[in-house]
């Protein structure tokens, strides 16, 4: 009886970590502070890297943009960080998690537009999309959602601006989950969750 109730327990644990956040600081709310912009390159955002081309910090109420998650959001529009002759102009971001090859995975963020539209480009896994917003006045955000499936032990997030040059190309809330694991891979994620916790209870014996 102990052994079904310890595996019981370690489906419980499995099905918790489906609906975790996989990614670190999905919101980029550290390193905080005031509004300001990161080169390519910068390792500044907690978990991220600036990548293609530099980037915005905005904070929640400068310039009239509302981080729809927390107080910080991104523009990745890019040439407010460098020369307008230095294309690709795009700024954006990229992190990169463990994953289980052929698991599948949700990913979900807001994008941002405060004049006609503006467009990021995500890649993840088998996942390679454009996710669009169209302002017609005023800052507008929406949600985009899809899935990608891993296709080995780590998986690359990247989210670039994309399109035309717009006033903001926002990006906030970025959230990665695992949806459904495969079943040799459930099973034995299930195996090491009992293990670990027998191991744990006979320590404390």
């Amino acid at each position: 009886m102990n052994r079904v109730l310890l595996v019981v327990f370690a489906v419980a644990l499995l099905s918790g970590s489906l609906r975790a956040n996989l990614l670190t600081d999905g919101s980029f709310e550290t390193p905080g502070g005031g509004s300001g912009g990161y080169g390519g390159g910068s390792t500044a955002l907690t978990g991220w890297t600036v990548i293609n081309n530099g980037l915005w910090q905005i904070h929640s109420g400068d310039f009239g943009i509302i981080a729809p998650d927390g107080n910080i959001s991104l523009d990745l529009t890019g040439y407010n960080e460098a020369p307008a002759a230095n294309a690709p102009y795009w700024g954006g971001v990229e992190q990169t998690i463990i994953t289980v090859p052929s698991a599948i995975y949700t990913i979900q963020f807001d994008v941002g537009s405060n004049g006609g539209t503006s467009s990021i480009q995500v890649s993840a896994g088998s996942l390679s999309d454009i996710a669009p917003v169209t302002s017609v006045s005023g800052v507008t955000w929406a949600t985009y959602s899809s899935v990608f499936t891993a296709s080995s032990t780590s998986t690359t997030i990247d989210l670039i601006g994309y399109g035309t040059q717009s006033d903001l190309v926002g990006l906030d809330n970025v959230v990665v989950e695992l949806s459904q694991v495969p079943e040799p891979a459930c099973l034995w994620l299930v195996s090491v969750g009992a293990a670990t916790i027998l191991l744990r209870r006979r320590r404390s014996v």
